[in-house]
């Protein structure tokens, strides 16, 4: 059986491989097994972008059970096409191995293949609109506690950069820090090695709306400078990961022309994971550098304000222009055949709350950071601010459009047409979006 170990203190989805290359003759053969739901849809994975070893490769899977296994994830699978589904149980113990003598056989014919145990819930779980299985409201076991008011019997920081400060040093040992509600003037980098857990206080985990937790500040640099634009991020995630529940990440430095002002950003080769949060910022509102995956939460902002050169996942999310005529999107990647890009799936495309848009009909879903910029929208609602090309050059001068992947996929609403859309863009076939769907 593969599944999560009993003492995995993360969600594991769809997040782990049965395997990658070692080398270009690896082996590998799954078979008679139950695939739990940790197992990632296309089950296997090449060794890295710019070495894959794929040449001589066997990957093979037989007559396997569970949520992950080949047949219920097909496209998947296939997509991968390095991985084979076999027929017949062509690798047997004796066929694969030189010599059997040495193992007891004595109960072989009896072994069947283990299932997961049914778990009942606790009672003090609870589950909002189906999808969430915790208590926002009460602070994990072992958690750094920040409160801008005393609590009776327990120890709190009056700042998230001082249960920062006190978290463990060591990777192998997870710092969850639960914020009760406020507002927090500060600009953090998170940088521990390990994993590092923000949660914030709620009482309705799956509606950012209802988030009670505000970290801000108003900080922002000059983009035709010589400083950094990430040097402006409220929350700039620099450790190896990051997760951060119903938290609201705002830059309030306003709308200068040329003045980037972030609400959070990823660093490369880092990864972070955004739940029921809200971002707000104005131009670069947030920064992928590294690996983002953002799952009911909102992204507000105007000129580029979704950009990097990392991988960015958007999930049943919302992303909101507070300006007209500005691109939400600029990405780039080193070659067109570098992992990289955003996907946008089952979102929606509005107006940022508040903002009276009568009238705005040119947003653009994203202009080339370089000539290699990969994103797609599937599955998205698009409101009439949306122009009818949809998608933008960088500029006239430069429009960078030879190489980009600019994919819609079944996306609905009136920004939605694709009669009039920019030639460097597609809609996508079914067997095309499959790459960029979970």
């Amino acid at each position: 059986m593969f599944t999560a170990a009993p003492d995995a203190t993360v969600d594991l989805t769809g997040r782990v491989f049965l395997g990658r290359p070692y080398s270009q003759y690896a082996l590998v053969v799954i078979k008679n097994s139950y695939l739990a739901k940790e197992i990632h849809p296309s089950g296997w994975k090449i060794w890295s972008a710019t070495d894959p070893r794929t040449d001589h490769i066997t990957f093979a899977e037989y007559n396997n059970s569970g949520p992950s296994n080949w047949e219920s994830n097909t496209a998947a699978r296939t997509a991968f096409q390095y991985a084979t589904l076999l027929t017949a149980d062509t690798y047997s113990l004796e066929d694969t191995m030189d010599s059997t003598s040495w193992i007891d056989t004595t109960y072989w014919d009896t072994i069947t293949t283990p299932q997961p145990a049914v778990s009942t819930p606790s009672a003090g779980n609870v589950t909002v609109s189906g999808s969430s299985s915790y208590n926002g409201t009460v602070p994990p076991a072992g958690s750094l506690i920040v409160s801008q008011k005393p609590l009776d019997g327990q120890t709190v920081y009056p700042t998230i950069q001082e249960a920062l400060n006190a978290a463990p040093a060591s990777s192998k040992t997870n710092a969850t820090i639960f914020i009760y509600p406020g507002t927090y003037n500060e600009q953090l980098i998170v940088n521990k090695s390990g994993t590092t857990i923000f949660m914030g206080y709620s009482d309705s985990t799956d509606d950012y709306n209802k988030n009670q937790v505000i970290i801000q500040q108003s900080h922002g640099v000059d983009t035709q400078g010589d400083g950094s634009n990430v040097d402006a991020a409220t929350v700039y995630a620099t450790g190896n990961y990051f997760y951060a529940y119903n938290i609201n990440f705002k830059n309030n430095n306003g709308t200068q022309q040329n003045i980037a002002s972030l609400g959070f950003a990823v660093k490369s080769s880092k990864f972070a994971f955004l739940h029921g949060c809200q971002i707000y910022g104005n131009q670069d509102t947030l920064y992928i550098s590294g690996s983002l995956f953002a799952f009911k939460t909102l992204v507000v902002g105007n000129v580029d304000f979704i950009f990097g050169s990392g991988l960015g996942y958007f999930l049943n999310s919302t992303v909101a222009p507070n300006e007209e005529g500005n691109s939400i999107t600029a990405a780039k990647r080193a070659t067109n055949t570098t992992a990289g890009g955003f996907v946008f799936d089952q979102c929606s495309v509005l107006p940022a709350p508040g903002v009276d848009a009568a009238g705005w009909k040119n947003v653009s879903l994203g202009r080339p950071w370089n000539q290699f910029a990969n994103v797609a929208y599937i599955d998205t609602y698009l409101d009439g601010i949306v122009g009818s090309a949809g998608w933008d050059q960088w500029s006239k001068s430069s429009p960078q459009t030879d190489g980009v992947s600019y994919g819609e996929y079944h996306n609905f609403g009136p920004g939605s047409s694709t009669c009039s859309r920019a030639s460097f863009s597609k809609q996508l076939s079914d067997s095309e979006v499959v790459p960029y769907q979970l």
